[in-house]
């Protein structure tokens, strides 16, 4: 999937088939670091002389919940780099059941939206 999601929110993915015990589940979430071309000339094409500036790195996060959860703290497995613009997760599910995947908004250093690309694979029962 790529979507966005807006600071300090999150976009939750629901599972459409229960997931089986004992399988494994493979997440990644990936987005851009912002960087800006430092235009001398100011004719939006980068030649010698030009520069980039760094704008940061917002910050998200990933969960496997269970479906009906709402608190992370609680996920079946997260991954929460702060400095990456990676997460992945490759876990084992604890227990047969129905479960989604957060993609979380966690700290702003830029732009307020956060476009980013998401893609999983599972073993439903």
């Amino acid at each position: 999937d790529y979507q966005s999601v807006d600071v300090s929110s999150f976009k939750d993915y629901v599972l459409n088939k229960p997931l089986k015990q004992k399988s494994f589940v493979s997440l990644t979430l990936s987005w851009d670091r912002l960087v800006e071309l430092v235009d001398k000339n100011q004719n939006n094409v980068y030649e010698v002389g030009d520069s980039f500036r760094d704008r940061g790195l917002n910050n998200l996060a990933l969960y496997l919940m269970p479906a009906d959860g709402n608190d992370t703290s609680q996920s079946a497995c997260a991954s929460v780099s702060e400095v990456d613009s990676t997460q992945h997760i490759f876990c084992q599910i604890p227990r047969a059941g129905r479960y989604k995947i957060r993609v979380q908004y966690r700290k702003q250093v830029n732009k307020a939206s956060q476009a980013y690309a998401l893609a999983w694979w599972t073993v439903p029962e």
